[in-house]
């Protein structure tokens, strides 16, 4: 799309969508940037502003409705403004989309925030966020997502020490991470300097929203 003008790359960008999506309404306003071209930027990768933890790169992240995905360097603040980050981000939207395409799914679904669901407190309120999960990787199963954050579920393992099943909450960046990794020991390993992480014990759905 570099040197093209603001409405041809609208209009091809609605013709792809509406390829894949059928009926989809113009938008309300279009934005094009030409980094190449930009003096400011010459084709240079994104960065973080000073002070800031990378929020901004978790947002970018979020899909939308589970029918749009999005990947790039700017999407991941442990890797943001590298090749390695492009790549990385990459293999997580591809792994997100191969477990969509693997159960089927591909009806249009609203945000998880528009539902109006009963709320429960109970183990049936953890089971639910993993009804249609969203990733597999080695013993962990990432659940539904809600505020940012995703429900991850680490399958019981008395060979390790780990009998039971354990839940928590974990941003886009350490589903990204713990999927980068190459075994469950090392993700464990990385959990276990996350400190931050809202912990659920077995079949615990107190604190979910």
């Amino acid at each position: 799309f570099e040197g093209k003008g603001k409405e041809e790359i609208k209009d091809e960008m609605m013709a792809r969508l509406r390829l894949m999506f059928g009926n989809v309404p113009d938008p309300v306003a279009c934005e094009a940037t030409d980094w190449g071209r930009d003096e400011f930027a010459f084709g240079s990768y994104s960065n973080i502003v000073v002070g800031s933890k990378g929020e901004t790169c978790d947002v970018l992240a979020e899909d939308v409705c589970q029918r749009v995905f999005f990947a790039g360097e700017a999407t991941i603040k442990e890797n943001i403004a590298t090749m390695h980050g492009a790549f990385r981000s990459g293999m997580r939207t591809a792994g997100m989309l191969h477990t969509l395409c693997r159960r089927g799914d591909f009806s249009r679904r609203a945000p998880s925030s528009d539902r109006g669901e009963a709320r429960d407190n109970g183990p049936g309120k953890v089971e639910k966020y993993f009804s249609s999960p969203r990733l597999f990787f080695g013993r962990f199963t990432v659940g539904e997502e809600r505020g940012g954050k995703a429900l991850v579920r680490e399958k019981p393992d008395p060979a390790a020490g780990r009998p039971a099943s354990q839940c928590f909450l974990a941003p886009h960046a350490v589903i990204t991470q713990l999927l980068c990794l190459r075994s469950d020991e090392e993700r464990l390993d990385y959990l276990s300097d996350q400190s931050s992480l809202v912990t659920q014990g077995p079949g615990d759905g107190k604190g979910l929203p």
